[in-house]
């Protein structure tokens, strides 16, 4: 059943999210059609989600780009929060995708890209035009994703759903303890692994979409599982495009850089990048070049030899075939035991420098807290990570019994401050990733006795 809302008549369904559904509704005050977003009853009790909703409606009213979806008002009605949008009816850039796959020949397959050049640089410019604009109103999105680009019906693209922007001044963290908000997959490092973020973490989502523009799929995307996929997307570097596409390749990197003092200083830095691509390989282009609803470029895309002096990609292997199988899996490395050091079994000269750096990442997490969360990168993940590649590692040993050590510190703090639930789900948790400890083991037996 729908949602009543006065002076609005809901027409039908235009699509769900975890937060909010979206209808087409007529405005019956000035007889247009509009999209409604409204909250789901579930979030609308909590006073976060409400903050998160209604700064969406403060953050977009302050636009007026053509590259931003409008906003026509908010309100609440029998504790239904909603928001009356502008109705773009060309559809999402995750519709346009599938669309443009489905119609690829069977034997063509991936060698057809699904936007040609041209086509794909003009529709980052337009996105990276939207995001400056929000930028320079010291406003970062934190959700940029397929789902959130829409299409106006002379093929501009707009940008959506500040559902999670920030304010660059804002100094309150909306967000609930142990969530970062956002499409992981789409995250940049440093907002994946929950640290403050600034305007170049919306330029690596960018870079991800881009990519997927260019390629039809993410750049990291496996087919083993989502949690290898973000695995590859902290630790592997930026993937080579077709040969065909390698005048991109600096513009890809400039977005996809996995430090940010790495990446383009600015989305303004973005549209030069792109400018002067534009001007060197197609005279004829403009920045009004407009997305057609059909195939772009069918030429062959024959991939080239990555020549990068460090590949990773042998341990996709220990992913797929059993070592990482899953998300608990991984982690259930024994607990290893207070006994004499071993002799540490040699390692070549590219696995060490492998396990350097993630050694140093483990410490970096410990630093920040992230012990056993969150879930695709972490202390403990480190840890293990070295030890599937060298057993009786003795750094990441010691690395296990100090994490092991903050996780109990963490415990004791939430049962100290009267928050059981907490505590409890942190046990559950920790003995998933140290199965053999006696003190979580006992810990977990008091709250039950307490119970």
């Amino acid at each position: 059943m729908h949602p009543e809302i006065p002076g609005f008549k809901i027409i039908r369904n235009l699509g769900e999210g975890a937060m909010a559904k979206v209808y087409l509704a007529l405005d019956e005050a000035l007889d247009r059609e509009v999209a409604l977003k409204v909250m789901n009853a579930s979030f609308a009790v909590d006073p976060e989600f409400r903050d998160r909703f209604i700064n969406e409606a403060r953050d977009t009213a302050k636009f007026n780009h053509e590259g931003i979806v409008k906003i026509f008002t908010t309100g609440a009605h029998n504790n239904n929060y909603f928001l009356a949008l502008e109705y773009l009816q060309a559809g999402t850039l995750k519709d346009n995708l599938s669309k443009r796959k489905r119609q690829q020949s069977p034997e063509d397959g991936a060698k057809v890209s699904l936007y040609s050049s041209d086509e794909a640089l003009a529709l980052l410019k337009s996105l990276a035009e939207a995001l400056a604009y929000a930028h320079d109103k010291h406003v970062i999105h934190r959700d940029i994703k397929p789902e959130n680009i829409l299409f106006r019906a002379d093929g501009h693209a707009v940008l959506s759903d500040f559902g999670i922007a920030k304010s660059v001044n804002e100094n309150k963290n909306l967000t609930m303890a142990g969530f970062r908000v956002g499409t992981p997959a789409y995250m940049s490092p440093e907002q994946m692994l929950g640290a403050q973020v600034d305007t170049r973490s919306d330029l690596y989502s960018l870079g991800i979409v881009f990519y997927e523009i260019l390629i039809g799929h993410r750049p990291y995307k496996t087919s083993s599982s989502e949690y290898s996929e973000l695995i590859k997307q902290l630790d592997e570097p930026v993937p080579q495009l077709p040969q065909k596409l390698d005048h991109l390749q600096s513009l890809l990197q400039a977005m996809l850089a996995k430090r940010p003092d790495k990446r383009a200083s600015s989305a303004h830095e973005i549209i030069h990048i792109i400018n002067g691509i534009c001007q060197a390989t197609n005279p004829a282009y403009t920045d009004r070049t407009v997305i057609q609803p059909i195939i772009g470029n069918n030429g062959s895309t024959a991939l080239r030899k990555a020549g990068e002096k460090r590949n990773i990609k042998w341990l996709l292997p220990l992913l797929a075939g059993g070592v990482i199988m899953s998300f608990i899996g991984f982690y259930v490395l024994s607990q290893p035991e207070k006994v004499t050091p071993i002799v540490v079994q040699p390692v070549d000269d590219e696995t060490a420098a492998l396990i350097s750096e993630l050694l140093d990442s483990a410490q970096t997490y410990l630093e920040f807290n992230f012990v056993i969360s969150p879930p695709v990168s972490n202390a403990v993940e480190n840890f293990s990570k070295v030890l599937a590649l060298q057993p009786n590692n003795q750094k990441a040993l010691a690395g296990l019994e100090k994490s092991e050590s903050m996780l109990l510190e963490h415990i004791e703090k939430e049962l100290n401050s009267n928050n059981p639930n907490t505590a409890s789900s942190l046990i559950k948790l920790g003995l998933h990733f140290f199965p053999e400890s006696k003190k979580l083991t006992d810990l977990q037996k008091r709250q039950v006795n307490q119970n």
